[in-house]
Parts: structure tokens; sequence; C-alpha cells
């Protein structure tokens, strides 16, 4: 019987892993689209997040965001990753509205190591923002499978 239970959750996990990137926890929305990618070394993801507005009187103090990606190249692990944070008085990467926003993000593979290839991919995703008074909202992805296309 669980023989049987086990081989059935197979597809459904599968189909699980193909699902769009997408995650709401703490009162915010983050999404990663599939990637495009570019001359193999170079892939472009758009993030879509999405946090409250922060209440009246109080203001976005922290914004902080993380994209990594892998994929099998051979025999090796193509990787590349990008991180940001940006603090008060700085400029921030998105505005918290309670409406989603989008960012492009371009990840570089990591030298020395192997180029990208078209095929899936695995991404992480996360991002976090800190308000003045003290309230923070996170959201967070994967790993999950993606796919890579030109």
């Amino acid at each position: 019987m669980l023989r049987r239970l086990g081989m059935a959750m197979v597809p459904l996990v599968a189909a699980a892993a193909m699902m769009p990137s997408m995650v709401r926890a703490d009162g915010m929305t983050l999404h990663v689209s599939p990637g495009t990618l570019h001359a193999r070394v170079e892939i472009t993801f758009t993030l879509t997040i999405d946090c409250p507005a922060p209440a009246p009187g109080d203001y976005v103090s922290q914004e902080a965001w993380a994209v990594s990606v892998e994929e099998a190249a051979g025999w090796k692990i193509a990787y590349g990753e990008v991180e940001m944070l940006s603090q008060y008085p700085s400029p921030m990467f998105f505005q918290c509205t309670g409406s989603a926003v989008t960012l492009p993000i371009d990840i570089l593979a990591q030298t020395p190591g192997p180029a990208f290839r078209r095929g899936q991919a695995i991404v992480t995703a996360s991002a976090g923002v800190a308000y003045a008074s003290g309230a923070s909202v996170s959201a967070s992805v994967g790993p999950a499978v993606v796919r890579l296309h030109w």
C-alpha cells in the first residue's frame, strides 16, 4: 500500500516542481520568471515583488534581495548569483506599495566554470524589507526548477 502511494506521489511532486515559482509569506509575494539566456554566460530573470506599503508615518529603511541559479553542465555545475542591499537614505530598488513591482535581474556565470545552456536549471531567490518601525516582511522561492531559453 505504501509503495503504491509513493509511486502515485512521484507525478504530483514532479508537477509541483514545474509550477510557477511564486511564494507568499509574511505579507510579501515573490515570483521569479523563466530565464532568458544570452551568449551562454548571462541569464536575465524578472523578479516580481509585492510588499505592503508602509503605515502612515513609517518608511522602508532597508531592502535586500538575492537570486542564485545552478545548472548541470556535463560533469560540472554552471553557477551564478547576485545579491543586493539598500539602506535608507540610499535609493531603494523597488517601492512597497501593495502592488506588484518587477525588477529585471542579470546573472553572469561564475568563472572559472562552465557556461549555462538551454534547458532546466534550479533557481533560489529571496527578498526582504525592513520598515523604520521595526516591522519586516520577507519571502523566498526555491530551490525551484525553471526553464532557460534563448
